[in-house]
Protein backbone atom coordinates (compact mmCIF):
# COMPACT_ATOMS: atom_id res chain seq x y z
CA UNK A 1 0.00 0.00 0.00
CA UNK A 2 0.77 3.88 -0.81
CA UNK A 3 -0.29 6.72 0.87
CA UNK A 4 -0.66 9.81 -1.67
CA UNK A 5 -1.19 13.02 -0.48
CA UNK A 6 -2.19 16.12 -2.24
CA UNK A 7 -1.94 18.91 0.23
CA UNK A 8 -4.46 20.82 1.97
CA UNK A 9 -5.42 20.29 6.15
CA UNK A 10 -7.54 17.55 5.43
CA UNK A 11 -4.50 15.35 3.74
CA UNK A 12 -2.35 15.85 6.99
CA UNK A 13 -3.65 13.75 9.98
CA UNK A 14 -3.46 10.67 7.48
CA UNK A 15 0.12 11.45 6.04
CA UNK A 16 0.55 11.75 9.88
CA UNK A 17 -0.86 8.23 10.22
CA UNK A 18 1.01 7.03 7.79
CA UNK A 19 4.24 7.84 9.30
CA UNK A 20 6.30 4.63 9.97
CA UNK A 21 3.92 2.30 8.13
CA UNK A 22 3.38 2.71 4.79
CA UNK A 23 5.75 4.82 2.40
CA UNK A 24 3.92 8.29 1.09
CA UNK A 25 4.20 10.11 -1.92
CA UNK A 26 3.29 13.77 -2.12
CA UNK A 27 1.73 15.24 -5.29
CA UNK A 28 2.47 19.49 -5.00
CA UNK A 29 0.58 21.31 -7.61
CA UNK A 30 2.10 24.82 -6.98
CA UNK A 31 5.00 26.73 -7.45
CA UNK A 32 4.85 27.28 -3.52
CA UNK A 33 4.21 24.07 -1.57
CA UNK A 34 1.22 24.69 1.43
CA UNK A 35 1.96 24.04 4.75
CA UNK A 36 0.70 20.19 4.90
CA UNK A 37 2.72 19.31 2.50
CA UNK A 38 5.61 20.58 3.52
CA UNK A 39 5.42 19.13 6.89
CA UNK A 40 4.22 15.68 5.24
CA UNK A 41 7.32 15.80 3.00
CA UNK A 42 9.43 14.99 5.90
CA UNK A 43 8.71 11.72 5.81
CA UNK A 44 7.38 11.19 1.86
CA UNK A 45 9.44 8.94 0.18
CA UNK A 46 9.34 10.81 -3.00
CA UNK A 47 7.51 13.91 -4.03
CA UNK A 48 5.93 14.89 -7.55
CA UNK A 49 6.24 18.44 -7.94
CA UNK A 50 4.77 20.73 -10.91
CA UNK A 51 7.27 23.04 -10.47
CA UNK A 52 11.34 23.06 -9.95
CA UNK A 53 10.67 26.60 -8.18
CA UNK A 54 8.97 24.34 -5.64
CA UNK A 55 12.02 21.79 -4.43
CA UNK A 56 13.64 24.75 -2.16
CA UNK A 57 10.53 24.47 -0.07
CA UNK A 58 10.92 21.06 1.30
CA UNK A 59 12.86 20.15 3.81
CA UNK A 60 14.96 17.10 1.41
CA UNK A 61 14.66 18.90 -1.85
CA UNK A 62 16.69 15.66 -3.37
CA UNK A 63 13.50 13.87 -2.72
CA UNK A 64 11.33 16.04 -5.45
CA UNK A 65 10.66 14.81 -8.33
CA UNK A 66 9.33 17.05 -11.75
CA UNK A 67 6.50 15.76 -12.99
CA UNK A 68 4.44 18.48 -13.88
CA UNK A 69 0.35 18.62 -13.22
CA UNK A 70 -2.10 15.71 -14.11
CA UNK A 71 -3.91 16.90 -16.75
CA UNK A 72 -7.38 14.99 -18.26
CA UNK A 73 -7.36 13.52 -21.06
CA UNK A 74 -9.78 14.90 -22.95
CA UNK A 75 -7.39 18.15 -23.11
CA UNK A 76 -5.18 16.00 -25.09
CA UNK A 77 -7.30 14.56 -27.54
CA UNK A 78 -8.77 17.78 -28.86
CA UNK A 79 -9.84 18.62 -32.24
CA UNK A 80 -10.11 22.66 -33.35
CA UNK A 81 -12.63 21.96 -36.25
CA UNK A 82 -14.47 20.29 -33.89
CA UNK A 83 -14.65 22.74 -31.30
CA UNK A 84 -15.20 25.58 -33.23
CA UNK A 85 -18.32 23.62 -34.98
CA UNK A 86 -19.01 23.04 -31.15
CA UNK A 87 -19.36 26.41 -30.07
CA UNK A 88 -20.70 27.80 -33.20
CA UNK A 89 -17.64 29.91 -34.01
CA UNK A 90 -15.45 30.49 -37.29
CA UNK A 91 -12.65 29.26 -38.36
CA UNK A 92 -11.12 32.57 -40.26
CA UNK A 93 -11.20 34.58 -36.90
CA UNK A 94 -8.78 34.34 -34.03
CA UNK A 95 -10.21 33.33 -30.88
CA UNK A 96 -9.42 34.92 -27.11
CA UNK A 97 -10.81 32.58 -24.20
CA UNK A 98 -11.40 34.56 -21.19
CA UNK A 99 -12.11 33.15 -17.35
CA UNK A 100 -11.83 33.49 -14.09
CA UNK A 101 -12.40 30.21 -12.64
CA UNK A 102 -15.29 28.02 -11.65
CA UNK A 103 -16.83 30.98 -9.72
CA UNK A 104 -15.88 33.62 -12.24
CA UNK A 105 -13.93 36.45 -11.55
CA UNK A 106 -16.12 40.36 -11.17
CA UNK A 107 -12.59 42.16 -12.09
CA UNK A 108 -11.52 40.15 -15.07
CA UNK A 109 -15.51 40.11 -16.14
CA UNK A 110 -15.64 43.76 -15.83
CA UNK A 111 -12.40 44.58 -17.67
CA UNK A 112 -13.53 41.94 -20.08
CA UNK A 113 -17.11 43.24 -20.74
CA UNK A 114 -15.63 46.79 -21.26
CA UNK A 115 -13.29 46.07 -24.03
CA UNK A 116 -16.45 45.98 -26.32
CA UNK A 117 -16.95 49.41 -27.45
CA UNK A 118 -13.08 49.18 -28.54
CA UNK A 119 -13.28 46.26 -30.77
CA UNK A 120 -16.98 46.00 -32.13
CA UNK A 121 -16.30 46.92 -35.07
CA UNK A 122 -13.17 44.42 -35.10
CA UNK A 123 -14.06 41.63 -37.63
CA UNK A 124 -11.37 38.98 -37.57
CA UNK A 125 -11.36 38.27 -33.69
CA UNK A 126 -14.18 36.49 -31.65
CA UNK A 127 -14.44 35.86 -27.79
CA UNK A 128 -15.52 33.10 -25.63
CA UNK A 129 -16.20 34.84 -22.35
CA UNK A 130 -16.91 32.58 -19.26
CA UNK A 131 -18.27 34.66 -16.37
CA UNK A 132 -18.87 32.13 -13.67
CA UNK A 133 -22.04 31.26 -13.08
CA UNK A 134 -22.67 33.59 -9.87
CA UNK A 135 -21.21 36.31 -12.29
CA UNK A 136 -23.25 35.30 -15.16
CA UNK A 137 -26.46 37.88 -15.05
CA UNK A 138 -24.36 41.04 -14.00
CA UNK A 139 -21.96 40.45 -16.88
CA UNK A 140 -25.06 39.66 -19.51
CA UNK A 141 -25.95 43.30 -17.90
CA UNK A 142 -22.98 44.95 -18.58
CA UNK A 143 -22.97 43.53 -22.13
CA UNK A 144 -26.62 44.66 -23.38
CA UNK A 145 -25.72 48.15 -22.17
CA UNK A 146 -23.02 47.80 -24.74
CA UNK A 147 -24.68 45.48 -27.91
CA UNK A 148 -26.34 48.91 -30.15
CA UNK A 149 -25.23 50.61 -33.33
CA UNK A 150 -22.68 48.33 -35.64
CA UNK A 151 -21.26 45.17 -33.91
CA UNK A 152 -18.96 43.09 -35.78
CA UNK A 153 -17.34 41.16 -33.04
CA UNK A 154 -18.37 37.51 -31.94
CA UNK A 155 -18.49 37.74 -28.39
CA UNK A 156 -20.13 34.75 -26.61
CA UNK A 157 -20.64 34.65 -23.08
CA UNK A 158 -20.95 31.79 -21.23
CA UNK A 159 -21.66 31.12 -17.38
CA UNK A 160 -19.68 28.18 -17.37
CA UNK A 161 -18.76 25.19 -20.11
CA UNK A 162 -18.56 22.09 -18.79
CA UNK A 163 -16.82 20.50 -21.88
CA UNK A 164 -13.86 23.07 -21.00
CA UNK A 165 -11.38 21.55 -23.30
CA UNK A 166 -13.57 22.28 -26.37
CA UNK A 167 -12.78 26.34 -25.59
CA UNK A 168 -9.36 25.21 -25.46
CA UNK A 169 -9.07 23.42 -29.16
CA UNK A 170 -10.72 26.45 -30.20
CA UNK A 171 -8.38 29.13 -28.69
CA UNK A 172 -5.93 31.17 -29.73
CA UNK A 173 -4.99 33.27 -26.74
CA UNK A 174 -6.42 32.63 -23.00
CA UNK A 175 -6.78 35.40 -20.22
CA UNK A 176 -7.69 33.87 -17.00
CA UNK A 177 -6.17 32.88 -13.64
CA UNK A 178 -3.12 31.45 -13.00
CA UNK A 179 -4.22 28.05 -10.70
CA UNK A 180 -2.10 25.06 -10.94
CA UNK A 181 -4.78 22.81 -13.00
CA UNK A 182 -5.50 26.00 -15.55
CA UNK A 183 -1.79 26.49 -16.01
CA UNK A 184 -1.36 22.48 -16.51
CA UNK A 185 -3.90 22.45 -19.16
CA UNK A 186 -3.70 25.38 -21.21
CA UNK A 187 0.67 24.37 -21.50
CA UNK A 188 -0.45 21.10 -22.41
CA UNK A 189 -1.90 22.38 -25.26
CA UNK A 190 0.08 24.69 -25.85
CA UNK A 191 -1.61 28.19 -25.23
CA UNK A 192 -0.13 31.31 -25.15
CA UNK A 193 -1.32 33.67 -22.16
CA UNK A 194 -2.62 36.93 -20.31
CA UNK A 195 -2.75 35.83 -16.53
CA UNK A 196 -4.23 37.93 -14.19
CA UNK A 197 -3.50 35.83 -10.14
CA UNK A 198 -5.99 35.39 -7.93
CA UNK A 199 -3.92 37.95 -5.55
CA UNK A 200 -5.94 36.42 -2.40
CA UNK A 201 -4.34 32.66 -3.00
CA UNK A 202 -2.29 31.34 0.02
CA UNK A 203 1.53 32.16 -0.27
CA UNK A 204 0.53 34.33 -3.25
CA UNK A 205 0.95 31.02 -5.00
CA UNK A 206 -0.85 32.38 -8.39
CA UNK A 207 1.92 34.72 -8.96
CA UNK A 208 4.55 32.44 -8.43
CA UNK A 209 2.53 29.78 -10.86
CA UNK A 210 2.26 32.85 -13.38
CA UNK A 211 6.05 33.85 -13.28
CA UNK A 212 7.28 30.42 -14.04
CA UNK A 213 5.42 30.60 -17.80
CA UNK A 214 6.31 34.86 -18.01
CA UNK A 215 10.11 33.25 -18.11
CA UNK A 216 9.61 30.59 -20.03
CA UNK A 217 8.11 33.17 -22.87
CA UNK A 218 4.59 31.37 -22.65
CA UNK A 219 2.42 34.31 -21.00
CA UNK A 220 2.05 37.74 -19.99
CA UNK A 221 0.91 38.65 -16.54
CA UNK A 222 -1.04 41.62 -15.39
CA UNK A 223 -1.91 42.24 -11.85
CA UNK A 224 -5.48 41.62 -10.65
CA UNK A 225 -5.69 45.74 -8.80
CA UNK A 226 -4.23 46.90 -11.58
CA UNK A 227 -6.63 45.30 -14.60
CA UNK A 228 -8.77 47.09 -16.50
CA UNK A 229 -10.21 47.39 -19.93
CA UNK A 230 -8.10 49.33 -21.74
CA UNK A 231 -4.52 47.72 -19.89
CA UNK A 232 -6.43 44.13 -21.29
CA UNK A 233 -6.74 45.18 -24.63
CA UNK A 234 -3.41 46.53 -24.83
CA UNK A 235 -1.95 43.36 -23.96
CA UNK A 236 -4.25 41.33 -25.87
CA UNK A 237 -4.15 42.86 -28.90
CA UNK A 238 0.30 43.19 -28.46
CA UNK A 239 -0.05 39.34 -28.82
CA UNK A 240 -3.41 38.34 -31.22
CA UNK A 241 -2.43 40.42 -33.99
CA UNK A 242 1.35 39.16 -34.29
CA UNK A 243 1.67 35.89 -35.68
CA UNK A 244 5.35 35.35 -34.82
CA UNK A 245 4.48 36.25 -30.88
CA UNK A 246 1.84 34.48 -31.13
CA UNK A 247 3.20 31.32 -32.53
CA UNK A 248 6.39 31.82 -30.10
CA UNK A 249 4.65 32.26 -27.36
CA UNK A 250 2.30 29.19 -28.24
CA UNK A 251 6.13 27.03 -28.46
CA UNK A 252 6.99 28.37 -25.49
CA UNK A 253 3.73 27.28 -23.88
CA UNK A 254 3.93 23.63 -25.18
CA UNK A 255 7.51 23.27 -24.20
CA UNK A 256 6.56 24.12 -20.70
CA UNK A 257 3.68 21.79 -20.47
CA UNK A 258 4.21 18.05 -19.55
CA UNK A 259 0.95 15.69 -21.48
CA UNK A 260 2.27 12.72 -19.44
CA UNK A 261 2.38 13.90 -15.88
CA UNK A 262 -0.27 11.20 -14.67
CA UNK A 263 1.47 8.55 -16.17
CA UNK A 264 4.95 9.31 -14.51
CA UNK A 265 3.19 10.23 -11.20
CA UNK A 266 1.52 6.74 -10.83
CA UNK A 267 5.02 5.30 -12.24
CA UNK A 268 6.71 6.33 -8.96
CA UNK A 269 3.50 5.45 -6.88
CA UNK A 270 4.10 2.14 -8.26
CA UNK A 271 8.01 2.26 -7.33
CA UNK A 272 7.51 3.30 -4.13
CA UNK A 273 5.17 0.71 -3.57
CA UNK A 274 7.43 -1.96 -4.42
CA UNK A 275 10.25 -0.63 -2.37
Amino acid sequence: AVVVGMGGYVSLPFMLAARGRYPMVILEQNSVPGLANRVAGRWAKLIAATYEESRGHFSYPKKVIITGNPVRRAVLNIDRNKALQRLSLSADKRTILIFGGSRGARRINQAAVGIYPIIRKQNNIQIIHITGKQEFERTTSLLDEFQAGTVKVDYHLYPYIKEIWLAYAAADLIVGRAGATTLAEITAAGLPAILIPYPYATDNHQLKNATVLKRAGAAEIVLDNQINSALLWEKISDIIFHEDRLNTMSQASLKAGRPAAAERIAELILEAAED
